[in-house]
């Protein structure tokens, strides 16, 4: 249990940070689009880090800490930061699959992940197995073979 509680502590410490970040995004978009979207394409390295933290410690407070309603809070921000970040979509969306039965919530955030980045083997298998489970096999056996 003492790695768990170590790993959390620096879970914490990185959403202290990544925390940050999302509040600055806020302000930056007050300054309009264009604003925006510079200081995103500036950031963007240190963005994709954080939203990753984010959205990885929603994972650990589901499956570690058992923690459905902070795990939510997590990866809704890690989108928050990065609407465009294929992993925190995809993990935002097996967290609805798995945890909230929410398949028409997962399934559009699988789709919107797979648009941005149609061969991310994860969310495709990810996919896959929720639409099998949902007896669309068909549609599970064209995302397997993808």
């Amino acid at each position: 249990m003492k790695r768990m509680d170590d790993a959390e502590a620096l879970f914490k410490r990185g959403t202290i940070i990544s925390e940050l970040w999302l509040e600055t995004k806020e302000e930056e978009e007050e300054g309009g689009a264009a604003t925006l979207a510079a200081w995103e394409k500036r950031n963007s390295v240190v963005i994709s880090a954080a939203a990753s933290l984010l959205s990885n410690y929603g994972n650990f407070l589901k499956s570690v800490r058992g923690f459905s309603s902070s795990a939510e809070e997590m990866h809704q921000k890690a989108i928050r930061l990065s609407e465009k970040h294929v992993g925190a979509l995809g993990n935002y969306a097996k967290f609805k699959m798995e945890s909230k039965h929410d398949f028409a919530s997962a399934e559009e955030l699988f789709k919107k992940a797979l648009d941005i980045d149609a061969e991310h083997g994860g969310n495709l298998t990810s996919y896959a197995r929720m639409l099998k489970k949902m007896g669309r096999f068909d549609q599970a056996e064209g995302i397997y073979k993808r």
